[in-house]
């Protein structure tokens, strides 16, 4: 039997794990993701252009389960384990 798009979309297997770069005025972190990262998405929450922080959230598989873990800075990178079309790490940025 084959699967629903959604259990495609929620499957673990082949998905890509990656890292988190989070970037402020005080300076640069990278967290590695190491559990496979199933969807992802961002959001801002501003007073003003100064004070904004931007949340970049991903659903990853952990152990079977599914989790959101969301990560605040300034500016958020999502850097995938995956090459793409024009050969360069696939990258998705917020800010």
């Amino acid at each position: 039997m084959s699967k629903t798009l959604l259990e495609k979309q929620y499957d673990p297997t082949g998905k890509p794990t990656g890292r988190i770069l989070l970037i402020d005025r005080w300076g640069f972190k990278e967290i590695k993701i190491d559990q496979p990262i199933l969807s992802y998405t961002a959001s801002v929450g501003a007073m003003n252009d100064i004070d904004r922080e931007i949340t970049m959230s991903v659903l990853l598989d952990v152990d079977g389960e599914h989790k959101w873990i969301n990560y605040e800075a300034q500016q958020v990178w999502l850097v995938l384990d995956r090459i793409n079309e024009n050969g360069d790490p696939e990258a998705y940025f917020a800010s």
